[in-house]
């Protein structure tokens, strides 16, 4: 979480989404409504990886492989 900037740390928005990796139970996306994406571990209780983006959060999906697609208010989606 170091990588994420301190307003998404102290203010990341209502949990928009929360999904489990259909491949591997022990990891869940979490998707805030300001745009940040955390990638945790239920076994080690830690974030994997994060991202931010800079627009309103809408919806996430896995779509394989470890993969998501996250999309947001403006229209756009990032995988």
């Amino acid at each position: 979480m170091a990588s994420v900037p301190d307003s998404f740390r102290l203010n990341p928005g209502a949990v928009e989404s929360v999904l489990e990796d259909p491949a591997d139970p022990n990891r869940l996306l979490i998707g805030y409504t300001r745009g940040l994406v955390v990638l945790w571990d239920k076994a080690t209780q830690s974030a994997v990886h994060t991202f931010v983006s800079q627009q309103q959060m809408e919806s996430l999906a896995w779509i394989g492989d470890g993969q998501f697609v996250s999309s947001h208010n403006d229209g756009r989606y990032d995988c």
